[in-house]
């Protein structure tokens, strides 16, 4: 009696997804926190920060991005790439953020590319902290922000296939926010366009967008939009050259995990690397992407899950040892 061994379906492509390492974050919040008028601003908007101590230097964030670099190297199967979604610095002014960042990626392994998305603090100026403007919001980009993202990051809107699955990064804050880069946006907006239609002429099973912002409004108070209404109109505008190829769109910004769908575009928001908020703690998807399919999978990180635990008390990631 012969006897089948059932095949199993590999997927076409593998990536870890990470957002918003933003080093630097924990100390600016805990500035915020510990402010008069800090917990009151807080409790006001949609963000639920747990409360910590004030914070003087990286050391979370560092323990944080070590632990999700170690965690990627040790996946099986490797995955075919690393994407970095946005907010890798919380302020881009800052060397040692940025020195931080680039010393704990040198130790993603050699065969794992690393790829960048810029996000709203790693490409806007408006990130200072006054008593008058109590949190750097961060939704305006200029010519000269946007010059600095592509000297440190490289590209800020690019694509790339593998196999037959399409993926296309663009600058979310240009899309949310043109008031000093319209010929920014209109190249944003142009490329996206030109690159779906490509996916179409070539036949793509899968078209993988990343966004540093969701598509979809993430916020419960609708009033609280962040901009997210801009890129619905830009996604409305592509719905003639979307047509019937799946799109899932790859997204941070929000701090949270979350999942949404309008027709056949389908929203994968992904919690911070660092600092959260809302109820997930640190972690990062392993996305493996097939014909007709996408399963992600949500690492939680154990110094993440200490963090969030334990509020104000430290805990040292220990990286195993070989």
């Amino acid at each position: 009696m012969h006897t089948h061994k059932k095949i199993v379906q590999q997927p076409r492509v593998r990536f870890a997804f990470l957002a918003d390492p933003q080093f630097g974050l924990y100390q600016m919040l805990s500035k915020i926190l510990h402010k008069p008028w800090g917990k009151k601003l807080l409790a006001s908007s949609s963000i639920n920060l747990r409360y910590f101590n004030v914070i003087h230097s990286l050391h979370r964030e560092k323990v944080l991005y070590q632990e999700a670099i170690d965690r990627v190297n040790d996946l099986t199967p490797r995955p075919n790439f690393t994407m970095v979604c946005g907010d890798m610095v919380n302020d881009y002014n800052r060397p040692d953020e940025l020195h931080a960042l680039r010393s704990i990626s040198k130790s993603l392994h050699a065969d794992i590319p690393l790829y960048w998305t810029p996000g709203n603090h790693d490409t806007c100026v408006d990130n200072i902290i006054t008593d008058k403007q109590p949190v750097g919001i961060c939704v305006t980009p200029t010519p000269a922000s946007i010059a600095n993202y592509r000297k440190n990051f490289g590209k800020d809107y690019y694509d790339m296939s593998l196999h037959d699955i399409h993926m296309i990064v663009i600058n979310s804050t240009v899309l949310n926010n043109a008031k000093y880069v319209k010929d920014e946006y209109y190249a944003n907006l142009k490329f996206l366009e030109s690159s779906i239609d490509k996916a179409n002429k070539n036949h793509a099973k899968q078209i993988i967008i990343f966004s540093h912002h969701p598509w979809i409004n993430g916020f419960d108070n609708k009033k609280e939009n962040d901009g997210h209404e801009s890129l619905l109109n830009v996604l409305s505008s592509l719905k003639k050259v979307i047509k019937k190829t799946k799109v899932s769109v790859f997204s941070g910004h929000m701090h949270w995990n979350q999942y949404n769908k309008i027709g056949n575009i389908t929203q994968y928001v992904c919690t911070s690397v660092g600092c959260t908020f809302a109820q997930d703690p640190s972690g990062f998807y392993v996305v493996d992407v097939y014909s007709d399919s996408i399963k992600v999978k949500y690492i939680k990180l154990a110094s993440g899950i200490k963090y969030f635990n334990a509020g104000p008390y430290e805990f040292e990631y220990k990286k195993k040892s070989a």
